[in-house]
């Protein structure tokens, strides 16, 4: 028993640590830019033997773990959970929690206590739930390169920049983690299929296809494919599609000479006027009037 490592919460060689004080936290709850996406608490424990933390009654943050290498176990009201390299773990608020490293392959982490609205709203966009409070992280890579940025900001003390690239990355790190769900006895994930027929309908554009032909095109039915999608953009398909063609039409009265009906043309609209008047109702402007307030004609630039 003399051999055990003693338990605690943090204290390790190089490890990195920062509590955003009470009176900078103030700040943040007062600026438009960084109120909604509060972090509180961040850091980074290299491994980590010994490890624990244990709250009885939770905290009033979420916080956000991210296992770099090792494995370890976490405990949420009384239900435990193993945890081990790329994947992301959330506590949120009120849980009693125990999170602690692996004796024999003790974790490396990153980690932050975060608030606010719309972090919370962030959070419906990922798988987590309180039956699922692990996931495998869709891109480690990138989300420890996110925990690398948001530390390296830290260090540079509470000056507003900081504490808007604070916000920016808590962010960024949560919609990577945007929720990916794969059906019963389906082997491919929907979130690659939609990224797939994403990039299709970015690349034919200028030759709109039905509903069913885009599900067609990720195998799936015309009614899972429509969920699937809103599930993974917020909009539904042909919103999507819509709105590309709508930026594509603006770029082409910003940088081109041709004329409405061209460009409707271009873009697949049969009817120049039922274009104008999507146009006008998604920008708030008539293509002319577009043009007017935006044209900036560059050199060599066409529509093909």
């Amino acid at each position: 028993m003399d051999n055990l490592p003693t338990s605690k919460p943090e204290g390790f060689t190089d490890q990195q640590l920062f509590r955003v004080p009470p009176a900078v936290l103030k700040r943040m709850r007062g600026r438009p830019h960084t109120r909604d996406f509060l972090v509180t608490d961040l850091g980074y424990f290299p491994v980590s033997t010994g490890h624990k933390v244990t709250r009885p009654s939770g905290t009033d943050r979420y916080i956000l773990i991210f296992v770099e290498a090792g494995r370890g176990t976490l405990i949420i009201s009384g239900k435990s959970f193993f945890l081990e390299k790329g994947q992301v773990a959330l506590i949120t608020p009120g849980q009693p929690h125990t999170y602690e490293a692996d004796p024999d392959d003790p974790w490396k982490i990153y980690w932050f206590h975060f608030a606010g609205s719309g972090a919370t709203h962030l959070l419906t966009w990922t798988g987590f739930s309180k039956s699922r409070p692990v996931l495998p992280a869709p891109s480690a890579e990138s989300i420890r390169r996110h925990f690398r940025t948001i530390l390296a900001t830290a260090e540079r003390g509470y000056s507003d920049h900081t504490l808007l690239e604070l916000a920016r990355a808590l962010v960024n790190i949560l919609s990577l983690l945007h929720r990916r769900r794969i059906s019963p006895g389906e082997g491919v994930p929907h979130a690659a299929r939609i990224e797939s027929v994403m990039d299709y309908m970015r690349e034919t554009a200028h030759q709109p296809q039905s509903l069913a032909a885009y599900a067609r095109y990720c195998g799936l039915s015309v009614s899972r494919f429509s969920e699937a999608f809103r599930e993974h953009c917020g909009v539904s398909p042909m919103v999507y599609l819509t709105e590309l063609r709508i930026q594509r039409a603006s770029l082409l009265l910003e940088t081109t000479d041709l004329n409405v009906s061209e460009i409707a043309a271009h873009l697949g609209f049969e009817d120049p006027l039922y274009f104008s008047r999507l146009f006008r109702r998604h920008t708030g402007l008539a293509p002319t009037a577009f043009r007017e307030s935006n044209y900036k004609p560059k050199a060599g630039k066409s529509a093909h």
